[in-house]
């Protein structure tokens, strides 16, 4: 453990004899050593705060130390230049990500393709649980995981969820070969170093703990708040037993506070109405989605209705499927306004600074408890499992209010027995995330997805597409460089994974497809 803890130099303590080294902070110390303290580090996002540069310093620090130094000190003890070289460089990727980030629009992958994939997720789920046991599962000799690759097949994932090391490599040097300079990609163990210590990341700490069902329903838990709604109310006061007759004082007191109360209502109202009416110009003074062409995605507001559809089995009920119905047909006459409405929500109260800044030091915390890699992700018991999965839908059968639940889950207890209760539709939302090979599809095809909205390059035309069909079906690589033919099945693979998908009664393959497409050429 001593030689990853880099000792400070003769220069460095006479410079900052003032303030004791543990005060410093580790990104100060070990990718800034000679800095003056005076003098802050440069800012790895420009335009963001100083909190959140730290944030993303420490997190460098934190994963250079555990990754690097280890190994490096073992071959040199002297060389102090490195891991700050190794920061600079990542600081320089995080920043050219950043700049594709502020210049991408986040509102159609938010609110069309993500919608798109977690629907195609529940569909092919439901289709394969559908099957087991039958002629379509192999005799019902084949497993759940079996038949849901089979409908999501993708070149970089096993049907046992395995994902393919190789794929990421070849997608983060196309990452790297983009966002570095010539000077620092060229050199093989440079690129190679970056390159395994975000493979490392991503593959042993974010990937298996994203993909565990408990873990889901714990961060759906932080997200609710696991306080029961019952906490939250005050206690009741016990009864007065002595009342008193109504006097002029009590009389004077009883119309004060209604007067407080209604002035304090009519206020509410008022701040809402002007807070409503400054939304409603600025969300008119937004522009609408850009129309690429006939089959492109014209409204945000049916994905995300067809989403929850699918989640909740809404289309199986009478009530829920009428009050769906409904719900459409108003959103129909509003979907130009929604189509402003749901980008300028989503910017001013999901992706803000402060937003980002939580997510950041969330992340740090839980990939680096107590400054080092944790332990690798131990799966809680079968009983522990059991009791988060009934805290989630207690909680959820609680946060809902009665009226809607009533009309979207169905009704608290079994009216006839063809009739789903509320428990059983919440059960039956939280059972596709119960499959860790399933999920990790999932996590995949998001990851594509975020690598084809910040690197559009990586997408390719029908015809290309037509290619890895027959690169897929046949096995060779045909003259074609590795590289080439994973960006290729990038693309084809999220033309894959959106087929089948309804959207406002269509197939949602054609809109989808043709919008990638579009964005390609």
């Amino acid at each position: 453990m001593s030689s990853i803890r880099s000792t400070p130099s003769t220069t460095a303590t006479t410079t900052t004899a003032t303030r004791p080294p543990s005060s410093v902070p580790l990104y100060r110390r070990l990718l800034f050593p000679n800095l003056p303290p005076a003098l802050p580090p440069p800012p790895i996002l420009p335009a963001a705060s100083p909190e959140l540069n730290a944030e993303l310093y420490d997190f460098i620090a934190l994963a250079l130390r555990a990754y690097i130094t280890p190994w490096w000190s073992k071959i040199t003890r002297f060389d102090k230049e490195f891991i700050p070289h190794v920061s600079l460089v990542i600081s320089a990727v995080l920043r050219i990500l950043s700049d594709k980030l502020t210049t991408t629009d986040l509102a159609p992958v938010l609110l069309h393709h993500v919608p798109t994939l977690i629907t195609q997720h529940y569909a092919d789920y439901r289709t394969a649980a559908s099957k087991l046991g039958t002629s379509y599962a192999s005799g019902g000799a084949a497993a759940l995981p079996q038949l849901f690759h089979q409908s999501q097949p993708h070149m970089a994932i096993d049907a046992e969820g395995n994902i393919d090391q190789i794929y990421l490599r070849h997608v983060l040097d196309h990452v790297l070969n983009v966002c570095l300079p010539p000077e620092d990609f060229n050199p093989d163990a440079e690129r190679a170093i970056i390159r395994e210590v975000i493979i490392k990341v991503l593959v042993q700490d974010i990937f298996p703990r994203l993909i565990q069902p408990w873990f889901i329903h714990k961060i759906i838990l932080d997200l609710l708040g696991s306080n029961s709604v019952q906490s939250e109310l005050p206690l009741r006061r016990p009864p007065n037993l002595r009342r008193n007759t109504p006097s002029f004082h009590n009389v004077v007191v009883f119309f004060l506070s209604a007067v407080q109360t209604i002035s304090g209502l009519a206020l509410a109202l008022i701040h809402w109405y002007k807070q409503t009416l400054h939304t409603v110009k600025l969300v008119k003074s937004r522009p609408g989605i850009p129309f690429l062409n006939q089959h492109a995605p014209r409204h945000y507001a049916p994905c995300v209705l067809e989403m929850l559809a699918e989640v909740l089995t809404m289309r199986e009920r009478a009530a829920s499927n009428a009050a769906l119905n409904c719900v459409e047909l108003t959103t129909s006459f509003i979907n130009p306004f929604l189509d402003r409405l749901l980008p300028h929500l989503l910017y001013s109260h999901t992706l803000t600074a402060s937003r980002l800044l939580d997510i950041s030091r969330i992340s740090k915390n839980t990939l680096f408890p107590n400054g080092y890699p944790g332990p690798p992700p131990i799966d809680p018991t079968v009983e522990e499992q059991l009791l988060l999965k009934e805290q989630l839908v207690q909680l959820l059968e609680e946060r809902i209010p009665a009226p809607i639940a009533f009309v979207i889950l169905g009704p608290a207890s079994p009216a006839s027995p063809n009739v789903m209760t509320r428990r059983q539709t919440i059960l039956s939302a939280l059972a596709p995330l119960s499959s860790p090979q399933c999920n990790a599809h999932l996590v995949l095809l998001l990851l594509d997805l975020i690598i084809l909205t910040l690197f559009p390059e990586l997408g390719v035309s029908e015809t290309a597409a037509e290619a890895g069909d027959a690169f897929l079906s046949d096995g060779s690589l045909g003259g074609r460089g590795r590289q080439d033919v994973v960006a290729m099945s990038i693309s084809h693979s999220h033309s894959r994974s959106y087929s089948g998908v309804s959207a406002g009664g269509k197939n949602g393959v054609e809109s989808l497809n043709e919008s990638l497409k579009s964005t390609s050429r």
